[in-house]
């Protein structure tokens, strides 16, 4: 969403907009994992969050209280290195 609304196009069906977003998006994913093995929430808490039981136990564990914060922190930082490369 971020990329779309930096570079996305304003006029429907401007392919060419849709294209270069799509392109970011792909250079997006690809640093974030390069940085943290996967962009899964499964493989990088190594929970199953969709699973009641699992969730419960990453709950008691911390797992989401210590890690995401750094990995959302990361992405943003990685959306704005994405960004200023295309401006």
């Amino acid at each position: 969403m971020v990329l779309g609304l930096a570079h996305g196009g304003t006029t429907p069906g401007d392919a060419a907009a849709r294209e270069a977003t799509y392109a970011d998006v792909q250079r997006f994913l690809a640093a974030f994992t390069a940085a943290h093995g996967s962009v899964r929430c499964s493989d990088l808490l190594g929970y199953n969050l969709g699973d009641p039981d699992e969730f419960a136990a990453a709950r008691e564990a911390g797992v989401v209280r210590e890690r995401c914060p750094g990995l959302v922190r990361s992405a943003g930082r990685l959306l704005d290195q994405v960004i200023e490369d295309r401006s």
